[in-house]
């Protein structure tokens, strides 16, 4: 993906967090800008469990801060999360390739490059690649009060 793309995906995910989470944010967060270095950021392999595939995951600023989990999911061909859910929602963007997002008990829905997705709270469901292509997007889940962003399933 060009640095165009890359950029215009952080903004909107920077956007959409402003919005979604700013009492949040205001609450929780230092008053001053900080600048998350690409050397902070945490990068590997995703859990085993809740992933099928060897998809890895990059960690973009420390959850528990700043009230939202967030990070870019790259999935290779066919691999996929497990059945999941988030207790106040999910926003996918898409950030090359093509995927599939499926709620629990619908088909599953194509997703491609620049697609946003919004998972509503408690929605059942799975996202990643593809069968025949690789897909990365970032994955934004605001906290619940005890500090969770995800539920995971079966």
């Amino acid at each position: 993906m060009n640095k165009t793309m890359k950029l215009a995906a952080a903004l909107a995910l920077a956007a959409i967090a402003g919005i979604f989470l700013w009492n949040t944010m205001c609450a929780c967060a230092a008053q001053e800008i900080r600048i998350i270095r690409e050397s902070e950021q945490k990068v590997g392999p995703v859990a085993p469990d809740n992933f099928t595939g060897a998809a890895t995951s990059r960690g973009y600023f420390p959850a528990k801060e700043i009230g939202v989990s967030t990070g870019e999911v790259t999935f290779p061909a066919g691999a996929r999360t497990a059945w999941h859910s988030h207790p106040r929602g999910q926003m996918l963007i898409v950030t090359s390739g093509r995927g599939l997002v499926r709620q629990w008990g619908e088909a599953p829905i194509e997703m491609n490059e620049g697609d946003a997705v919004w998972i509503p709270a408690n929605v059942k469901h799975w996202h990643g690649a593809a069968p025949d292509s690789a897909m990365s997007h970032i994955a934004m889940a605001p906290l619940d009060g005890e500090g969770r962003s995800s539920t995971w399933m079966e």
